[in-house]
């Protein structure tokens, strides 16, 4: 059985650490390269803070640990937390690289190899990568220079065709100062200062680089960024949580507390309603988002609204998807000729990886038009 095969046993530390001896230089490169990619695969956090330390040019198996870096998961996923290892080891590969196309007595890369060293920077793509990638791309001496380009342009997410880098040159120049910023995201003056500069940095694409420094936070410190939702940069806060949210980064708990917060319903009549057509009243269920819910933020939800009973939710068999990005709102739920409708709204998240399937949080509205104020929602305990 090869070591890429046993990557694909149930993940453990001690399958990690029985893999991990095989990456030394004094194995064979057959078994170094599987080991590389086993790693990878077990435990990728740590593998990656691991195989950087190979990052040399001497490395016999350069190209090989390179690819293995880029490895995306089992299922074709990016990770979404990347070891900050990587990032110092990355960046002085590639200035090797481009320092021996520059140089005549120096032997050059391959076009293959540096065609991978590029391909890691664009993986990782830390804004220290930024002022040598911009002369890199820049340097039209460089046989490789149009390819850093393109990768430049992937990096930025520019649009294909719309690359230009005096544009990049000068949107670098004022950016530079925030993004070249150390940021200290485990105190509470480090977060303010991440937050004031997200807030006032109006650019969408300092912004996104901006947010991508969280990618190589281990720690992220979800009750302060909870706590500064209600507070002066309450709109960097959201946006932050909203993204690594979408990135699978917050705890059940906080997603729970963001959709109690900041997912807001009522019952309220449609008094536009042409009363001669219709004498019923119309009651619809309305809804006040006060928060950016991701694309990601899929949850089940189920309801019932009455107004000759009090309302009585089914099993969950007759639950139903909702994704709070995309909310199906408003909707009318009830006809009333004199009686108030009354409503019960459960939302709550299941572990999708789970077998069989387990309920993570569970919140609970209870509406009635009589009372038209949007109603608050109240937590249900997981059995």
């Amino acid at each position: 059985m090869t070591l890429f095969m046993i990557s694909r046993l149930p993940c453990s530390k001690e399958l990690y650490e029985s893999v991990l001896p095989y990456v030394e230089v004094t194995r064979s490169g057959e078994i170094r390269r599987q080991a590389f990619r086993a790693l990878k695969i077990i435990e990728p956090y740590p593998a990656t803070g691991v195989l950087s330390n190979f990052l040399r040019r001497d490395e016999p198996e350069l190209q090989p640990l390179i690819r293995a870096l880029c490895m995306p998961g089992l299922y074709g996923e990016r990770p979404s937390l990347l070891n900050i290892a990587m990032v110092g080891p990355s960046l002085s590969l590639a200035e090797m690289n481009l320092t021996a196309e520059r140089s005549a007595s120096v032997p050059p890369f391959s076009g293959d190899l540096t065609g991978d060293v590029l391909g890691l920077l664009t993986e990782i793509y830390h804004p220290s990568f930024l002022p040598m990638m911009i002369e890199w791309a820049g340097d039209e001496n460089v046989r490789s220079s149009r390819y850093a380009g393109g990768r430049l342009e992937r990096m930025l997410g520019i649009e294909h065709g719309k690359f230009d880098l005096t544009g990049v040159r000068a949107w670098w120049r004022k950016a530079d100062p925030v993004l070249s910023r150390a940021y200290d995201f485990s105190s509470p003056n480090g977060l303010d200062d991440w937050l004031k500069a997200w807030a006032t940095s109006e650019d969408p694409l300092t912004r996104r680089m901006l947010s991508h420094l969280w990618d190589f936070q281990q720690i992220i410190p979800e009750i302060s960024l909870l706590e500064a939702c209600e507070g002066t940069y309450s709109t960097a806060a959201k946006a932050l949580l909203s993204d690594l949210w979408e990135k699978k980064r917050l705890s059940p708990g906080t997603r729970m507390s963001l959709v109690k917060t900041y997912f807001k319903m009522r019952l309220v009549e449609d008094t536009t309603a042409d009363l001669a057509r219709a004498p019923a009243k119309s009651i619809w269920l309305k809804y006040d988002v006060q928060f950016p819910f991701p694309e990601a933020a899929s949850v089940s939800w189920n309801t019932d609204f009455a107004n000759n009973r009090e309302p009585v939710l089914r099993g969950v068999d007759s639950a139903s998807g909702l994704n709070l990005h995309y909310p199906i709102f408003p909707r009318e739920v009830s006809r009333s000729a004199d009686r108030p409708t009354k409503g019960l709204v459960e939302i709550w998240e299941c572990d999708a990886l789970g077998s069989p399937q387990r309920e993570l949080w569970k919140l609970r509205w209870e509406l009635d038009s009589s009372k038209p104020n949007f109603g608050s929602a109240r937590e249900v305990k997981i059995p």
